[in-house]
Protein backbone atom coordinates (compact mmCIF):
# COMPACT_ATOMS: atom_id res chain seq x y z
CA UNK A 1 0.00 0.00 0.00
CA UNK A 2 0.86 3.90 -0.26
CA UNK A 3 3.23 4.43 2.55
CA UNK A 4 1.63 7.76 3.23
CA UNK A 5 -1.83 5.43 3.66
CA UNK A 6 0.53 2.91 5.79
CA UNK A 7 1.73 5.72 8.01
CA UNK A 8 -1.71 7.00 8.77
CA UNK A 9 -3.33 3.31 9.60
CA UNK A 10 0.04 2.78 12.32
CA UNK A 11 -1.06 6.21 13.63
CA UNK A 12 -4.68 4.87 14.18
CA UNK A 13 -3.03 1.66 16.01
CA UNK A 14 -2.92 1.74 20.43
CA UNK A 15 0.87 1.80 20.76
CA UNK A 16 0.81 0.43 23.86
CA UNK A 17 3.19 -2.77 24.41
CA UNK A 18 1.25 -5.68 23.03
CA UNK A 19 2.15 -9.19 25.36
CA UNK A 20 0.53 -12.03 23.83
CA UNK A 21 0.24 -15.48 25.51
CA UNK A 22 0.39 -18.83 22.98
CA UNK A 23 0.09 -22.19 23.68
CA UNK A 24 -0.19 -25.19 21.62
CA UNK A 25 -3.32 -25.08 18.94
CA UNK A 26 -4.95 -21.76 20.69
CA UNK A 27 -5.42 -20.86 17.11
CA UNK A 28 -8.13 -23.58 16.55
CA UNK A 29 -9.90 -22.55 19.76
CA UNK A 30 -9.93 -18.68 18.33
CA UNK A 31 -11.43 -19.87 14.80
CA UNK A 32 -13.84 -21.88 16.32
CA UNK A 33 -15.19 -19.30 18.23
CA UNK A 34 -14.90 -16.54 15.46
CA UNK A 35 -17.11 -19.18 13.73
CA UNK A 36 -19.30 -19.58 16.34
CA UNK A 37 -19.83 -15.48 16.38
CA UNK A 38 -22.83 -14.01 18.83
CA UNK A 39 -24.90 -17.46 18.36
CA UNK A 40 -25.44 -19.17 22.09
CA UNK A 41 -24.16 -21.90 20.15
CA UNK A 42 -23.29 -23.79 17.18
CA UNK A 43 -23.82 -27.72 15.69
CA UNK A 44 -21.24 -29.65 15.48
CA UNK A 45 -22.50 -31.39 12.44
CA UNK A 46 -22.64 -28.20 10.83
CA UNK A 47 -18.68 -27.41 12.14
CA UNK A 48 -17.93 -31.06 10.52
CA UNK A 49 -19.16 -29.90 7.09
CA UNK A 50 -17.25 -26.70 7.38
CA UNK A 51 -14.13 -25.15 6.16
CA UNK A 52 -12.94 -25.50 9.92
CA UNK A 53 -13.74 -29.36 10.20
CA UNK A 54 -10.18 -30.76 10.49
CA UNK A 55 -10.19 -28.38 13.57
CA UNK A 56 -12.51 -30.82 15.58
CA UNK A 57 -9.37 -33.57 15.62
CA UNK A 58 -7.13 -31.18 17.26
CA UNK A 59 -5.80 -33.22 21.14
CA UNK A 60 -7.55 -29.57 22.44
CA UNK A 61 -10.59 -29.64 20.98
CA UNK A 62 -11.15 -33.99 20.95
CA UNK A 63 -12.21 -33.90 24.64
CA UNK A 64 -14.37 -30.76 24.67
CA UNK A 65 -16.76 -32.18 21.76
CA UNK A 66 -16.87 -35.74 23.41
CA UNK A 67 -18.54 -33.97 26.08
CA UNK A 68 -21.50 -32.36 24.28
CA UNK A 69 -23.93 -34.63 24.67
CA UNK A 70 -26.72 -32.42 23.44
CA UNK A 71 -24.04 -32.15 20.32
CA UNK A 72 -23.60 -28.35 20.55
CA UNK A 73 -20.66 -26.67 20.89
CA UNK A 74 -20.29 -23.27 22.55
CA UNK A 75 -17.81 -20.04 22.97
CA UNK A 76 -18.11 -21.03 26.73
CA UNK A 77 -17.45 -24.85 26.33
CA UNK A 78 -14.14 -23.63 24.05
CA UNK A 79 -13.17 -21.09 26.73
CA UNK A 80 -12.45 -24.18 29.29
CA UNK A 81 -9.96 -25.55 27.34
CA UNK A 82 -7.37 -22.69 27.86
CA UNK A 83 -4.38 -24.09 28.62
CA UNK A 84 -1.74 -22.69 31.54
CA UNK A 85 1.49 -24.15 29.56
CA UNK A 86 2.25 -21.14 27.26
CA UNK A 87 5.08 -18.75 26.03
CA UNK A 88 4.93 -14.95 26.02
CA UNK A 89 5.72 -12.63 22.98
CA UNK A 90 6.24 -8.96 22.96
CA UNK A 91 4.20 -7.77 19.63
CA UNK A 92 5.85 -5.00 17.83
CA UNK A 93 4.78 -2.93 14.61
CA UNK A 94 6.84 -1.67 11.91
CA UNK A 95 6.83 -1.08 8.11
CA UNK A 96 8.57 -2.38 4.95
CA UNK A 97 9.54 -1.51 1.36
CA UNK A 98 8.88 1.20 -0.67
CA UNK A 99 8.02 2.23 -4.39
CA UNK A 100 12.10 2.92 -4.56
CA UNK A 101 12.84 -0.51 -2.99
CA UNK A 102 10.36 -2.58 -5.14
CA UNK A 103 12.44 -4.38 -7.18
CA UNK A 104 13.80 -6.37 -4.24
CA UNK A 105 11.46 -5.58 -0.85
CA UNK A 106 9.44 -8.68 -2.09
CA UNK A 107 6.56 -6.94 -2.18
CA UNK A 108 3.51 -7.73 -4.27
CA UNK A 109 3.01 -4.22 -5.64
CA UNK A 110 5.29 -1.61 -5.32
CA UNK A 111 4.81 0.02 -1.62
CA UNK A 112 4.82 -0.41 2.12
CA UNK A 113 3.59 -3.37 3.64
CA UNK A 114 2.42 -3.69 7.33
CA UNK A 115 5.25 -5.76 9.73
CA UNK A 116 4.12 -7.48 12.61
CA UNK A 117 7.10 -8.31 14.77
CA UNK A 118 7.26 -11.60 17.04
CA UNK A 119 9.81 -10.62 20.05
CA UNK A 120 10.97 -12.07 22.91
CA UNK A 121 10.23 -10.93 26.41
CA UNK A 122 12.85 -9.99 28.72
CA UNK A 123 12.88 -13.49 30.70
CA UNK A 124 14.24 -14.94 27.29
CA UNK A 125 16.83 -11.95 27.36
CA UNK A 126 17.88 -12.27 30.86
CA UNK A 127 18.93 -15.93 29.87
CA UNK A 128 21.20 -15.20 26.99
CA UNK A 129 22.83 -12.52 29.31
CA UNK A 130 23.43 -15.20 32.03
CA UNK A 131 24.91 -17.34 29.57
CA UNK A 132 26.85 -14.37 27.81
CA UNK A 133 25.43 -15.27 24.44
CA UNK A 134 25.42 -12.14 21.82
CA UNK A 135 21.86 -11.38 20.63
CA UNK A 136 23.36 -9.64 17.35
CA UNK A 137 24.60 -12.88 16.24
CA UNK A 138 20.98 -14.09 15.21
CA UNK A 139 20.00 -10.81 13.41
CA UNK A 140 20.44 -10.56 10.15
CA UNK A 141 20.62 -6.44 8.45
CA UNK A 142 18.10 -5.96 5.93
CA UNK A 143 15.14 -7.91 7.16
CA UNK A 144 12.36 -6.37 9.12
CA UNK A 145 13.05 -7.05 12.55
CA UNK A 146 12.33 -4.62 15.92
CA UNK A 147 15.29 -2.81 15.95
CA UNK A 148 14.90 -2.58 20.10
CA UNK A 149 14.00 -6.07 21.38
CA UNK A 150 14.72 -9.66 19.82
CA UNK A 151 12.83 -10.76 17.11
CA UNK A 152 12.28 -14.70 16.73
CA UNK A 153 9.83 -13.62 13.29
CA UNK A 154 7.67 -11.57 11.72
CA UNK A 155 5.15 -11.41 9.06
CA UNK A 156 4.42 -8.87 6.57
CA UNK A 157 0.52 -7.72 5.25
CA UNK A 158 -0.39 -5.56 2.20
CA UNK A 159 -3.97 -4.65 3.02
CA UNK A 160 -6.88 -2.05 1.48
CA UNK A 161 -9.10 -1.01 3.41
CA UNK A 162 -11.47 0.23 0.90
CA UNK A 163 -12.01 -3.52 -0.46
CA UNK A 164 -11.84 -4.88 3.11
CA UNK A 165 -9.21 -7.36 2.39
CA UNK A 166 -5.11 -8.20 3.76
CA UNK A 167 -2.76 -10.23 2.25
CA UNK A 168 -0.51 -12.41 3.95
CA UNK A 169 2.51 -11.67 2.60
CA UNK A 170 5.23 -13.73 4.42
CA UNK A 171 5.64 -15.40 7.42
CA UNK A 172 9.39 -15.54 8.27
CA UNK A 173 12.41 -16.23 11.21
CA UNK A 174 15.73 -15.91 11.23
CA UNK A 175 16.36 -16.76 14.91
CA UNK A 176 15.93 -20.22 14.55
CA UNK A 177 17.54 -20.80 11.57
CA UNK A 178 20.67 -19.43 12.74
CA UNK A 179 20.61 -21.39 16.13
CA UNK A 180 20.20 -24.24 14.29
CA UNK A 181 23.66 -23.76 12.65
CA UNK A 182 25.03 -22.30 16.02
CA UNK A 183 23.79 -25.35 17.81
CA UNK A 184 25.63 -27.73 15.21
CA UNK A 185 28.70 -25.89 15.14
CA UNK A 186 29.01 -25.66 18.58
CA UNK A 187 28.61 -29.87 18.86
CA UNK A 188 31.46 -30.08 16.40
CA UNK A 189 33.55 -27.96 18.62
CA UNK A 190 32.49 -29.53 22.14
CA UNK A 191 33.19 -32.86 19.81
CA UNK A 192 36.45 -32.44 18.86
CA UNK A 193 37.69 -29.98 22.28
CA UNK A 194 38.68 -26.90 20.26
CA UNK A 195 38.03 -23.15 20.78
CA UNK A 196 33.89 -22.12 19.37
CA UNK A 197 34.05 -19.20 17.74
CA UNK A 198 30.34 -18.13 16.73
CA UNK A 199 31.04 -14.46 16.20
CA UNK A 200 33.96 -13.00 14.54
CA UNK A 201 35.05 -10.61 17.41
CA UNK A 202 33.94 -12.63 19.75
CA UNK A 203 34.98 -16.52 21.42
CA UNK A 204 32.75 -18.32 23.47
CA UNK A 205 32.01 -21.68 25.63
CA UNK A 206 30.25 -23.86 23.14
CA UNK A 207 28.81 -25.85 26.49
CA UNK A 208 26.73 -21.89 26.56
CA UNK A 209 25.86 -22.07 22.89
CA UNK A 210 24.69 -25.58 23.21
CA UNK A 211 22.55 -24.75 26.47
CA UNK A 212 21.15 -21.88 24.56
CA UNK A 213 20.56 -23.30 21.05
CA UNK A 214 19.12 -25.84 22.83
CA UNK A 215 16.86 -24.27 25.14
CA UNK A 216 15.32 -22.28 22.01
CA UNK A 217 15.11 -25.04 19.55
CA UNK A 218 12.71 -27.42 21.96
CA UNK A 219 10.92 -24.07 22.69
CA UNK A 220 9.94 -22.58 19.57
CA UNK A 221 11.08 -24.74 16.44
CA UNK A 222 8.47 -26.62 16.27
CA UNK A 223 5.59 -23.70 16.25
CA UNK A 224 7.08 -20.23 15.57
CA UNK A 225 5.09 -20.12 12.32
CA UNK A 226 2.06 -21.32 13.84
CA UNK A 227 2.37 -18.93 16.65
CA UNK A 228 3.16 -15.82 13.59
CA UNK A 229 0.07 -16.96 11.51
CA UNK A 230 -2.25 -16.85 14.46
CA UNK A 231 -1.17 -13.42 16.10
CA UNK A 232 -1.17 -12.12 12.42
CA UNK A 233 -4.78 -13.27 11.34
CA UNK A 234 -5.78 -12.04 15.19
CA UNK A 235 -4.17 -8.75 14.84
CA UNK A 236 -6.21 -8.41 10.93
CA UNK A 237 -9.53 -9.37 12.00
CA UNK A 238 -9.29 -7.45 15.56
CA UNK A 239 -7.12 -4.37 14.96
CA UNK A 240 -7.64 -4.15 11.55
CA UNK A 241 -11.33 -4.83 11.18
CA UNK A 242 -10.71 -7.27 8.11
CA UNK A 243 -12.23 -9.84 7.96
CA UNK A 244 -11.24 -11.34 4.05
CA UNK A 245 -7.63 -12.99 4.80
CA UNK A 246 -5.88 -14.14 1.40
CA UNK A 247 -2.48 -16.14 1.64
CA UNK A 248 0.38 -16.16 -0.81
CA UNK A 249 0.45 -19.88 -3.04
CA UNK A 250 3.88 -20.87 -3.78
CA UNK A 251 3.32 -20.07 -7.20
CA UNK A 252 2.24 -16.18 -6.47
CA UNK A 253 4.45 -15.92 -4.16
CA UNK A 254 7.10 -16.81 -6.80
CA UNK A 255 5.63 -14.45 -9.16
CA UNK A 256 4.52 -11.59 -7.38
CA UNK A 257 7.43 -10.79 -4.96
CA UNK A 258 10.07 -11.43 -7.77
CA UNK A 259 11.63 -14.75 -5.98
CA UNK A 260 14.38 -15.38 -7.99
CA UNK A 261 17.12 -17.26 -6.26
CA UNK A 262 16.72 -18.17 -3.20
CA UNK A 263 13.18 -19.69 -1.83
CA UNK A 264 11.38 -19.92 1.57
CA UNK A 265 10.60 -23.76 2.62
CA UNK A 266 7.35 -24.54 0.79
CA UNK A 267 5.65 -25.74 3.25
CA UNK A 268 4.87 -22.15 4.52
CA UNK A 269 3.33 -21.44 1.28
CA UNK A 270 1.89 -24.64 1.40
CA UNK A 271 1.31 -26.54 4.91
CA UNK A 272 0.86 -23.71 6.77
CA UNK A 273 -2.37 -22.05 5.05
CA UNK A 274 -4.04 -25.64 5.47
CA UNK A 275 -3.54 -26.05 8.92
CA UNK A 276 -5.53 -22.81 9.31
CA UNK A 277 -7.89 -24.13 7.37
CA UNK A 278 -7.40 -21.55 4.53
CA UNK A 279 -9.55 -22.57 1.35
CA UNK A 280 -7.94 -22.59 -1.91
CA UNK A 281 -9.42 -20.21 -4.61
CA UNK A 282 -8.73 -18.71 -7.74
CA UNK A 283 -9.80 -15.07 -7.36
CA UNK A 284 -6.80 -12.75 -7.06
CA UNK A 285 -7.28 -10.31 -4.08
CA UNK A 286 -9.56 -7.12 -5.87
CA UNK A 287 -6.87 -4.43 -4.77
CA UNK A 288 -4.09 -6.48 -6.46
CA UNK A 289 -5.87 -6.98 -9.86
CA UNK A 290 -6.77 -2.97 -9.36
CA UNK A 291 -2.80 -2.02 -9.55
CA UNK A 292 -1.67 -1.46 -13.30
CA UNK A 293 1.92 -2.52 -12.54
CA UNK A 294 0.94 -5.88 -11.66
CA UNK A 295 -1.28 -6.75 -14.82
CA UNK A 296 1.18 -8.34 -17.07
CA UNK A 297 2.36 -10.56 -14.50
CA UNK A 298 -1.07 -11.59 -13.54
CA UNK A 299 -1.82 -12.46 -17.24
CA UNK A 300 1.53 -14.52 -17.30
CA UNK A 301 0.57 -16.45 -14.30
CA UNK A 302 -0.49 -19.76 -15.23
CA UNK A 303 -1.62 -20.75 -11.66
CA UNK A 304 -3.51 -17.86 -10.25
CA UNK A 305 -4.12 -19.94 -7.41
CA UNK A 306 -4.67 -18.38 -3.66
CA UNK A 307 -5.12 -19.60 0.27
CA UNK A 308 -8.20 -17.42 1.15
CA UNK A 309 -9.68 -17.47 5.10
CA UNK A 310 -12.73 -15.08 5.98
CA UNK A 311 -13.87 -14.94 9.86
Amino acid sequence: METQQLNEVLSCLDKTRRLIHYHDDLFAIYLLSNYIGNKPNCSINELRNSQFSRLLNKPIIKPITAKCGDGLLSQERLSNSYSTNYHSFVLSLSKWGSKSEYQWAQTSRPGSNLVLQLNFTGEHDQMMQELKIDCNTFKLCGHPICQQRNSLAWSRIDLDLESGEALIEEVQNDWLRIAKRQHRLACIASQNSREYNYNRDLSDNSNQMLEYTGRILQAYEKNWSEVMLFTTIRFIREELGISKIYYHSISTAKVLKNLKYRFPPISLYTDLPRKFCFSRCNNTPIFLQQEKTLRRRLKKLQDQTWFKLEI
